[in-house]
């Protein structure tokens, strides 16, 4: 883009045509370029909360991609790419702690990509609580994170109940079911 447009990319202007570039990239499993995009609209603008969510999220759909056999990444690859998803979730997350999806992303990355359950608990957990200290006018500006509200709740109630707190994971679940009565994004 920069041999092409150098107008624009000699500001930051280019960051938002490249963070749509790294979406779209993504989405045809082009994740190692998506990420190169990325990586130069971090370069630029470290503290982009937007491009860092982006980058992380795009690391971890791209180890999804690997699980389901889309694409291939193995071996040291996959350890770089699994380490860049973490990297860039706690930089998201220190970029807006409030956050719901980031924190329920990055305990789906321990427990579904790495199968470590004892990161993944607090970061279900940690998703529910700021879920909860939102305002109600706050829920509804931010309706698009309940869906991972939801999942982090039922994600937490499982692994409470592996680590043997059945009586809290009762509630959790019996919460989940409640919350989740008109959406049905877990039942």
């Amino acid at each position: 883009m920069a041999q092409k447009l150098p107008e624009i990319c000699n500001q930051t202007e280019d960051i938002k045509i490249r963070e749509k570039l790294a979406f779209v990239l993504g989405q045809v499993n082009r994740f190692d370029d998506a990420i190169t995009e990325l990586q130069t609209c971090i370069s630029r603008v470290p503290d982009n909360f937007f491009t860092r969510n982006s980058i992380a999220y795009t690391a971890y759909n791209s180890l999804y991609a690997a699980k389901n056999r889309e694409i291939f990444l193995n071996g040291k690859p996959k350890k770089d790419r699994i380490e860049l998803a973490h990297f860039h979730f706690r930089e998201a997350q220190r970029l807006r702690p409030d956050g719901i999806t980031n924190y329920y992303r990055q305990g789906m990355l321990y427990r579904q990509i790495e199968n470590k359950s004892v990161p993944a608990m607090p970061l279900f957990l940690k998703a529910v609580e700021n879920w909860d200290k939102l305002t109600p006018d706050e829920k509804k500006d931010r309706h698009q994170q309940r869906k991972n509200f939801v999942k982090s709740l039922y994600q937490g109630a499982s692994l409470v109940l592996e680590y043997g707190s059945a009586k809290k994971t009762l509630k959790m679940i019996k919460r989940c079911i409640s919350e989740d009565e008109k959406s049905d994004y877990i039942l």
